[in-house]
C-alpha cells in the first residue's frame, strides 16, 4: 500500500493532466431595464404598503420608534409560538 504522500503526488499529477474549465458568469449578469420601463410605474397605482423584514429586534428599534409602529398583540396573522414579532402602523398614508 502506498503512503499518503505518494498518493497525493499521483492525484496531483492526474489532476494536472485534466483540462481546467473556465466559467464565464457574464451570462448571469443582467442589464438595467430600458429607460421606458425603468420608471417602475407598473399599472400606474401609487405605493400603498411597505414591508420591512429585520432579523434582530435591536436593529429594528430605530424603525419602530421613527415610524411609531405598534406590536401586533392579537397575533392573528401568525400561528401561536412562532419566534417573530409583527409591528404595524400608518405613516404618511402608507401601511
Amino acid at each position: 500500500m502506498a503512503t499518503p504522500a505518494k498518493n497525493a503526488g499521483q492525484a496531483a499529477a492526474a489532476g494536472a493532466a485534466e483540462p481546467v474549465e473556465e466559467r464565464s458568469f457574464q451570462s448571469a449578469v443582467t442589464a438595467a431595464p430600458p429607460p421606458e420601463n425603468a420608471s417602475g410605474d407598473g399599472d400606474g397605482r401609487p405605493i400603498s404598503s411597505v414591508l420591512f423584514i429585520i432579523a434582530m429586534q435591536m436593529e429594528a428599534l430605530p424603525l419602530i420608534n421613527k415610524f411609531h409602529l405598534s406590536e401586533d398583540i392579537d397575533g392573528s396573522l401568525f400561528p401561536k409560538g412562532v419566534p417573530w414579532v409583527r409591528y404595524h402602523g400608518i405613516y404618511k398614508e402608507l401601511q
